[in-house]
């Protein structure tokens, strides 16, 4: 994750705006927060949402596995449901 932000990052100070922005004597924190970061966020959302879902599975279905459910059925009625 850490690795996919500064790779968005480096790519976005690399973009021509960022250099005229910089070039035009604004600050360099300015030109983070203003001009590079709203366009990093972009990604990085996306990979949060992504694993954001997946987690979201993965714990789905650990909690409703036959290791956390109740154990009330016997080897006869393993087919029924409830």
């Amino acid at each position: 994750m850490t690795n996919m932000t500064r790779a968005a990052l480096l790519n976005v100070l690399s973009a021509p705006y960022v250099e005229m922005a910089v070039l035009k004597g604004l600050p360099r924190s300015w030109v983070i927060w203003r001009h590079a970061l709203p366009n990093v966020l972009a990604p990085i959302i996306n990979v949060v949402a992504v694993n954001l879902a997946y987690l979201a599975l993965q714990l789905h279905f650990l909690m409703s596995s036959e290791s956390m459910g109740n154990h009330d059925s016997g080897p006869d009625d393993w087919w029924r449901v409830g």
